[in-house]
């Protein structure tokens, strides 16, 4: 709807990212993107109606983002993120190791030895 933000934040792709431009990091519930449901958390948007943001400063980005609400048609062109999924790890006792490393904020190793349930919610 004209005169309607997207709604939605985005932030820099950063360190280890195929493209640097901008991902989604949160939607606004009634907001035009999360209404469409074509979208995803850390989905990297490439371009908004064909204006690329690939190498942009994050402030350019967002500039491109706020003037969208003046159209009545916005296209996105996004490289698509798998869904997020939340994991539960139960160990019998907190003197037990969670059973994986991280680096850098990625998952760099696990412990054969843990057991893991998983719990996922859609």
């Amino acid at each position: 709807m004209k005169g309607e933000m997207l709604g939605i934040v985005i932030v820099e792709s950063g360190w280890g990212s195929m493209v640097l431009t901008v991902v989604l990091v949160n939607m606004y519930p009634s907001g035009p993107i999360a209404r469409c449901g074509q979208l995803n958390i850390g989905d990297q948007i490439i371009s908004i109606n064909g204006i690329s943001l690939v190498g942009l400063p994050l402030s350019a980005c967002q500039n491109y983002n706020k003037t969208s609400k003046n159209q009545t048609v916005v296209k996105l062109t996004v490289v698509p993120c798998a869904p997020v999924v939340e994991v539960l790890i139960k160990r019998p006792d907190v003197k037990y190791q969670l059973g994986f490393s991280v680096q850098n904020g990625v998952v760099c190793s696990l412990l054969h030895t843990v057991k893991m349930s998983r719990i996922l919610d859609f």
